[in-house]
């Protein structure tokens, strides 16, 4: 017999603190996959750059980079599953990241 899928959709926005690590997503449980992650970093060229941390604490130069006005995606689409841990974002100026985000589990 097929499993039913739940999916909750989040979005919405974090302005980042300046100079320290801010949560941008919380753990997921186990039992659950995050189908997708979308993070963009909505500030206007020449506005501040985001350092993205998967698991850890985010800090200048470590982890994935978004320019102004730049998106990094996470799919299961890409044929993998994105990761479960705590998402973190840094910055030395305090710009907005809009995310967007699906979680799925069986019922």
């Amino acid at each position: 017999m097929a499993k039913n899928y739940t999916v909750s959709i989040n979005n919405g926005s974090v302005t980042l603190i300046a100079a320290q690590s801010n949560i941008v997503s919380e753990n997921k449980f186990s039992g659950c996959i995050r189908r997708i992650l979308s993070l963009t970093n909505t500030e206007a060229a020449g506005g501040s750059t985001i350092y993205i941390s998967v698991g850890q604490e985010a800090a200048v130069n470590k982890g994935i980079v978004l320019l102004p006005g730049q998106t990094f995606i996470w799919s299961i689409d890409a044929g993998y599953s994105p990761p479960l841990a705590q998402v973190n974002a840094y910055s030395t100026g305090t710009p907005t990241i809009a995310i967007y985000e699906e979680i799925g589990w069986a019922d």
